[in-house]
Order: structure tokens, then C-alpha cells, then sequence
């Protein structure tokens, strides 16, 4: 690979840090160490299955079960004895691997397969300095790419795609995608049946539309009173509601007269009445609730069998025959047709192969091999077949018996697993049901598996073709210092281009100044302030968005949300209490221009984003009822830093920023310890806690602390 004696030697000497080692991450650690690189750390959190040895080479049918990271290590060492490598079983988001871990190496090689942990990593390596060869596949598809800080774009410089969720109605009562049954089938059946009791049921089909609008006028407008939002979310029944006139109001109160006493009488008959009404609908929900619960438990003296007949008729048959009810979801969509038992087996259920138990592998299977498997029990051995309408319903009610009379003791604490047979078997032919009564094409065990498992079919060519790009990449910073100045991504292609070439080699690009990682651009929040929470903008955008491990979320200069082991309890509870509130009751209110803050002191990675109050976000487009933009407009911008309060903080915060983007060092040592014990007088409760550990850190001579990212020229 190296083609002078100086990049051999350069090769040798480098230390690499390799994240997964799985598909690529098997043959990227065979491909370093036969091209020379000696000195190596990896890290997996996962352990091996089955199902990855088909492409993962360096795994044997006796390491199931094993760390992945340490075989491989094994594995490796046969190859080359001399070499040193390290394995870390465990998670690369792990406190331990900060940036004074990152620091210790050459290059770091990701070959991961989440979005959460490759934006962690690619954080860690812009606040080290290190640069990051990054590598993925898709089928025939991959591609590499090379990320070198202040050079080329960040990780996250690109949007990436983010999982496809679903609304919840959607799911439950309008399938029209195979997806939308299969998530129903693995979050909704399945969670019921053999998942926590503690989780909630929605199986139950919403009560008919026309009922739900036939409640009082009053009872509309006595709720947007409620609310105190003032918004109805009833316009029928707002508009049926007569407005008083001017002459019988008095400062908003009804006037004293003949006229007025009957109407406020009426009012207060009217607000009677519809309290009744929802007392009585409350009552009606938790009975059903009650009842929907109980259903789905076993029976004193039940057979397996039994059970799963019930069941079967209950979500197949009862729940869709009460869709139909809600006339309204029907005028634009084709009508579901309920099934039942005695519509698929006019003739009567038959035995099938109960009681053979199923086991995979015969008398002779031992370990994670010999499972329960309703398809082996009942001679159905082709994962790629379609199974017709019988097949799917036999499959469902032997699953049923199995997992409650060969996996009782799992029961009540399972949650879906794509490496668990009967569980995808279960889900398979669930959601085939569910699609046949929605007229969906209905999925082989392969693809549903593949869909409910999110999982993207590896091709263990393209894996290697990937893993010896990114050792060539390695070897190419390594060698020649003038190419980590304009490094090149590899794009790998399923069919030749017009020069007949399957790999396409292309310029990387240059940081990009709307980055809000590298290049600390604000982002854009739209969402309803009177209806959201700090819990619902915590949980799906700080976390699942921007992939904050141990986030920490001021208001302006009021912090509202932290995480850490160095909390008090009453700061623990405080912050707890917050994620409850909605934003616009928090201690500080958000509104629309305020600005929140989240900082990562684990990754370095702070940002700021801007907030817009929306009240027409449509949850069938956005399910969680918030969107976040990228890039922060211009003119919103300017709004922001003229609207009062919120805007004026929000504009010094930024002032701030501008201050802090030089490359900061703090030596470890008595001085750097000094210097922080005298700089507590006026200190924020932010500023107090962060010098605190920064002081823990210099103490310990953990690291060198570096700002993560630099302003870049724009």
C-alpha cells in the first residue's frame, strides 16, 4: 500500500481507533493489520448472532453469543501476532471515550451503522483534531468519505436522513403502506400480547366521530375556557354557540336583567351538562382501557390455542368492524373487510402441528439455535415465500400458543427483537392479516423482517471493496501530508459509469458555514409553545435530532434541563419537574424568538435554536409536531434580535460565542487549578458547574482541554 520507506515507517507508527465490527468493521481490521498498521484499538458494544455469519468472516458458529470486539481482536492477532491491538467491549457514547481518549490517535476509522453514534464520533474527533474516515453500504452501493477539521465538511455538514415515523391514527386506523402494518403489528399486537403491562394500549379504535360531535355547544366553548389558551378546537360547535350581545355584558359578565339571568341560567345548565358529559366519557375511556387489558390476558384454565382464536377474532375482526363505523374516514378510502376465523377456515381450525414445540435445528441444536419456531412447526420453511391468507393466520395462532405455553416466563417483560424468530414470525403474519383485510400487498418473513428490524441487506463484496478504500484513504493522510488539504470521497456504484469504472472518486467539499456543529449555525424550532413540552423538545430534538448524550438546555441565561452525575437531588428533581411543563409555563417561558441553548460538554457540541410558536402544525406530515430547520433564516433572524427580551439575550449570548471560538488551552496544574478556585465571585450556576469540572479535570490530569470548533471564513 505505502510506496516509499517514509510512509511505511509513517504507517507503522500510526495508532488508529476503529469504531464497529460488524460487516465492514470485520474486514477493515483484516485489511489494516495485513497492510502494516500494528497498533490498533476497536470497540463494539454488540455481541455476535447468527445471523452475522453469513458476511462477518472473522466470526465462527462458537463465538455466538461473544463480544465482537474481542474475537475480532482475536481473530486479527492469528493474522499478525506482532500486532497490538486492543478490544473494548462496550458503547462508544461511554463517558470514558472523551476527547482525551480521542486524542491518542492517528486516525479514527468508523464503520458504524447508527446516525446517533457516527455523529458522536464525528463531534469527538472535530474537539480532538483528529480526522475521521468515515465508510458505509447499502446493498451494491458505498461510499467513503474523509473528514478533516477546518478542511472539509464535518460528518454533519450534510442533513442526513432521519427514520420515517408514522401518526399514530395512521397506524391504527388508515394502513395504506405494508410499513404502516408492520409497525402496528410490532408496537401495538405484539407489546399487548407478551410486552410490559405498564405500556399503553391502543388497540382499541377511536369512538365514531359523529358521537364525538354531538356534545353541547357550551361544552366547546367551557373548554377553550379551560385551556385559557383560547383556541376551540371544536369550529362546529363554536360556531353553533351564540355570541351575547354587547348590551347584555357588562366587563364580560351577563347583565343582571330578566333576559340575561335566563341566559346565564341556561349557560350554567349547559356547563352542568357537558361536565357530566365528560365525567361520563372519561369513565367510558377507562372502562375500555380496563377491559382492553384484560382481553389481552390469558384465562384461568385457557389453552394456548384458545387464546390465540380470541385474540385473532378480537384485532382481525371486532376492532376493524368498528372502523367502519367512522363513515367519515370513508368517503375517500377504500373499506377495510374484517376477518374471523370462520371466514378463513369455513370448515374449522385445524390442529396444524401443535404440540411438536417447534425447535429449530432438531434433537442435535444446542445454544441460541434451538428456538421456538411456529414456521418449523408447521413444515414452512421458505422465507421468501408470501404465505396466502391461511398460511398467515396458522402462523399467528401458533406463534401465540408458543409464546405462552413454551415462553411463559418471558411473558409480560418481551419488547421486539429482529433476531428473535417467533418474534418476526409473529409480526410477519400479523401484519399480513392486518394488510390482507386493507387490501396491502402483503411481505414475505424476509422483507418483513427487513422492515420491522430497520434493516438494510449487506452484500459482504461491497463491504470489503469499502474497507480497502478506507485503508487506502488511511494509508494516503498518513503518507502525504499535501492530501489531507484536499481530500477525496469514494463513492462505490452498482453498475460502470460512462468510463466504465464502478468506484467514482470526488472532491470533498469544504466546511459548510450552515453546519450547526462545525460551524456553529443556528437552528430553527417551529412548534406549538402552549401545547409542547421541555420533556417532548428533550426527548425528539436535542436527543434524536442532534444526538446529545448528556444534554444540557438553558433559556436565554436560565438553565431549565441538565444531566449529570454531579447533580444534587433537589437539581435532579427541579429538571425533572421542568420536563413536564410546558415550554411556555417553564420558569423561564419560551415564546416565539426566544432562543434555547443545548451544550454537550461530553461531545463539545453546543448550538443555539431559535424559536417560532406554530399553531397549524398537521400531525399527519410532522407526527411529533415540531420542525426543525437547519439553516436559520435572514429575516428571522433579524426578527429575533428586535423582539424584546428573549431577542436582547439571545443577541449578547451570541456576542459571547463570537469571544469563545479561539483555541483555548488550559494546562493541567496548579496554575490552571489556581486560577479556577479565585473565579467564583458572580458566577451563573452554568458557569459554576462548568468550572467545576474543569477544575475535577485538571486536578486529575485527565486532558488538555481544546474548544471544539473554530469560525470558520465565510
Amino acid at each position: 500500500m505505502a510506496t516509499t520507506a517514509e510512509g511505511k515507517a509513517a504507517v507503522q507508527k500510526a495508532k488508529v481507533f476503529m469504531v464497529g465490527a460488524g460487516g465492514i468493521g470485520c474486514e477493515l481490521l483484516k485489511t489494516l493489520v495485513m497492510t502494516g498498521f500494528h497498533d490498533i484499538e476497536l470497540i463494539d458494544l454488540d455481541t455476535i448472532d447468527v445471523s452475522n455469519l453469513n458476511r462477518q468472516f472473522l466470526f465462527r458458529k462458537r463465538h455466538v453469543g461473544h463480544s465482537k470486539a474481542k474475537v475480532a481482536r482475536e481473530a486479527a492477532m492469528s493474522l499478525c501476532p506482532s500486532a497490538s491491538i486492543i478490544a473494548h467491549h462496550g458503547s462508544i457514547l461511554q463517558p470514558e471515550f472523551d476527547v482525551s481518549f480521542f486524542s491518542r490517535f492517528s486516525l479514527v476509522l468508523n464503520a458504524l451503522d447508527n446516525l446517533p453514534a457516527r455523529r458522536h464520533v464525528n463531534r469527538m474527533c472535530l474537539a480532538a483534531g483528529v480526522p475521521l474516515i468515515d465508510s458505509g453500504t447499502t446493498g451494491f452501493l458505498g461510499q467513503v468519505t474523509v473528514h478533516v477539521k477546518g478542511v472539509t465538511q464535518c460528518y454533519e455538514c450534510t442533513p442526513k436522513q432521519a427514520p420515517k415515523s408514522y401518526p399514530t391514527c395512521t397506524i391504527t386506523n388508515t394502513p395504506s403502506k405494508p410499513v404502516h402494518c408492520i409497525v402496528w403489528a410490532k408496537e401495538l399486537p405484539f407489546v399487548a400480547l407478551f410486552g410490559s403491562r405498564d405500556q399503553a394500549m391502543d388497540l382499541h379504535p377511536p369512538p365514531s366521530t359523529t358521537a364525538a360531535t354531538t356534545a353541547a355547544p357550551a361544552a366547546a366553548t367551557s373548554s377553550a375556557a379551560a385551556t385559557g389558551d383560547g383556541h376551540i378546537t371544536n369550529d362546529a360547535a363554536a360556531a353553533a354557540a351564540p355570541a351575547p350581545s354587547d348590551s347584555h355584558m357588562v366587563n364580560g359578565v351577563g347583565s343582571t336583567g330578566k333576559e340575561g339571568a335566563e341566559q346565564e341560567e341556561k349557560e350554567k345548565d349547559g356547563e352542568k351538562e357537558s361536565e357530566e358529559d365528560r365525567r361520563k366519557m372519561e369513565a367510558e375511556a377507562a372502562a375500555t382501557e380496563k377491559e382492553e387489558r384484560e382481553f389481552f390476558m390469558r384465562r384461568e384454565g385457557e389453552s394456548g390455542r384458545a387464546f390465540a382464536c380470541r385474540v385473532f377474532d378480537r384485532i382481525f375482526g371486532d376492532n376493524v368492524a368498528r372502523t367502519l363505523k367512522m363513515d367519515d374516514m370513508w368517503k375517500h378510502r377504500a373499506r377495510p373487510t374484517p376477518l374471523y376465523l370462520k371466514d378463513v377456515f369455513p370448515e374449522g381450525v385445524d390442529g396444524g402441528d401443535e404440540g411438536k414445540g417447534g425447535k429449530e435445528g432438531g434433537e442435535g441444536a444446542v445454544g441460541v439455535e434451538k428456538r421456538v419456531s411456529a414456521m418449523v412447526s408447521l413444515g414452512l420453511r421458505d422465507a421468501q415465500k408470501v404465505w396466502n391468507v391461511q398460511e398467515n393466520a396458522r402462523v399467528f395462532l401458533e406463534a401465540v400458543r408458543l409464546f405462552v405455553e413454551e415462553r411463559a416466563e418471558e411473558l409480560g417483560s418481551l419488547s421486539f427483537d429482529k433476531d428473535d424468530q417467533l418474534a418476526v414470525e409473529f409480526v410477519t403474519a400479523a401484519a399480513n392479516l392486518r394488510m390482507h383485510s386493507f387490501s396491502i400487498p402483503q411481505q414475505s418473513v424476509f422483507a418483513a423482517k427487513g422492515i420491522a428490524g430497520n434493516i438494510v441487506h449487506a452484500v459482504a463484496t461491497t463491504n470489503a471493496i469499502v474497507a480497502g478504500l478506507v485503508v487506502l484513504q488511511a494509508v494516503r493522510l498518513l503518507e502525504d501530508e499535501s492530501y489531507s488539504k484536499e481530500p477525496r470521497m469514494v463513492w462505490c456504484t452498482e453498475f460502470p459509469s460512462q468510463r466504465k469504472a464502478l468506484l467514482a472518486p470526488l472532491e470533498m467539499d469544504p466546511p459548510n458555514t450552515s453546519c450547526h456543529v462545525c460551524s456553529r449555525t443556528p437552528l430553527m424550532l417551529e412548534l406549538n409553545t402552549h401545547t409542547a413540552t421541555l420533556g417532548d423538545v428533550v426527548e425528539g430534538v436535542v436527543r434524536r435530532q442532534l444526538s446529545a448524550t448528556q444534554p444540557m438546555v438553558m433559556v436565554g441565561s436560565g438553565l431549565v434541563y441538565e444531566e449529570g452525575d454531579d447533580l444534587e437531588e433537589d437539581e435532579v428533581a427541579r429538571y425533572k419537574t421542568n420536563l413536564a411543563k410546558k415550554l411556555c409555563d417553564l420558569p423561564t417561558p419560551v415564546s416565539s424568538g426566544s432562543v434555547l441553548t443545548v451544550e454537550d460538554y461530553h461531545q463539545h457540541f453546543k448550538c443555539s435554536i431559535h424559536i417560532k410558536h406554530r399553531d397549524d402544525i398537521k400531525e399527519e406530515e410532522h407526527p411529533e409536531k415540531m420542525i426543525l430547520h437547519g439553516q436559520l433564516p435572514a429575516a428571522d433572524t433579524t426578527a429575533t434580535a428586535t423582539d424584546g427580551e428573549a431577542g436582547a439575550e439571545g443577541g449578547k449570548a451570541g456576542e459571547e460565542e463570537e469571544d469563545e471560538d479561539a483555541v483555548v488551552v488550559i494546562e493541567a496544574g496548579p496554575d490552571a487549578a489556581a486560577a479556577g478556585a479565585g473565579a467564583g465571585a458572580g458566577e451563573t450556576v452554568v458557569e459554576k458547574r462548568k468550572r467545576r469540572r474543569e477544575e475535577e479535570e485538571a486536578a486529575d490530569g485527565k486532558r488538555v482541554k481544546v474548544d471544539v470548533v473554530e469560525v470558520l471564513d465565510e
